[in-house]
């Protein structure tokens, strides 16, 4: 058994820290979900049917299949609550991995509020900028993106959270939790999670589509990179999300999608409005 208890937040991050520290299922909490979308307010409960019902409405007509491949949104939701509410419960130190997304800032606030008032230590190992290659303006850092042969360096670096940096990270997440509604959008800025508009990367996903019928996945991956030049901010979008987006666009006339309830890679889109190509 590792002598932390590491959280951190999807997959990807998950398998790499497991090869790189050697972890077992007890060493590590992975928190399966992303934050930085939609209502947090029944997140941390037993049950969560709303925050459920937020990912089948992104997902769409897509929802079953992805159900049917991953489980039951309610059921991941459910088994990641639980394991924070048994965070109190291991008597090692807890060691939070996080880079300056959203997502990620919010796993750590939700760790400590479920520990706060709790005797067990926190710690954080952060990944900065400087643990990437160089990077444009606006990039946002993540475990995820790291490989496993990097962590280690990372890990030897952590460190102990205080008492007051603790209380706040706590407050951070019951303030998240007191604004969340269905049309939510969660950015990491200046120290602070700061909530905006649903709608706010619509104007980079119009950019992103063509006058032309396009494969819609090249659509959305266009916008996810469009902060990748470093002139837009990066908030590590997914393509769920985005795809989501687009056929709220095409309802609104914005853009037209010939298959809309089809996959992304299986339907096209391009821009609504004279002057495309008949």
């Amino acid at each position: 058994m590792h002598p932390f208890q590491h959280v951190v937040s999807g997959d990807s991050a998950a398998d790499s820290l497991r090869t790189a520290l050697d972890l077992g299922p007890a060493d590590l909490v992975n928190m399966r979900d992303d934050l930085s979308l939609g209502p947090l307010g029944d997140v941390d409960a037993a049950e969560s049917p709303q925050r459920a019902a937020f990912w089948r409405k992104i997902y769409g007509p897509q929802a079953a299949a992805f159900e049917d491949r991953w489980g039951p949104f309610a059921a991941g939701l459910a088994e990641t609550a639980k394991r924070f509410r048994h965070l109190p419960d291991d008597p090692r130190p807890c060691l939070v991995w996080f880079g300056n997304g959203a997502n990620e800032q919010l796993t750590l606030r939700r760790t400590a509020s479920f520990l706060d008032g709790n005797a067990r230590e926190i710690w954080a190992a952060e990944v900065l900028p400087s643990d990437h290659a160089p990077l444009p303006p606006f990039w946002v850092t993540g475990v995820g993106m790291l490989r496993s042969d990097e962590l280690p360096r990372i890990y030897e670096r952590r460190r102990l959270l205080g008492a007051a940096e603790r209380s706040a990270l706590a407050e951070g997440w019951r303030r998240a939790g007191a604004q969340s509604s269905d049309d939510t959008l969660r950015h990491y800025t200046a120290g602070q999670i700061e909530t905006r508009p649903i709608d706010s990367f619509d104007a980079r996903i119009l950019r992103a589509t063509r006058s032309d019928w396009t494969v819609t996945a090249r659509v959305v991956g266009d916008a996810m990179a469009g902060c990748w030049d470093g002139s837009e901010e990066d908030a590590l979008i997914s393509d769920a999300f985005i795809f989501w987006r687009l056929r709220g666009l095409a309802k609104q006339g914005k853009v037209e999608i010939d298959r809309p309830d089809s996959g992304m890679r299986e339907s096209k889109v391009r821009r609504a409005g004279p002057n495309v190509p008949t």
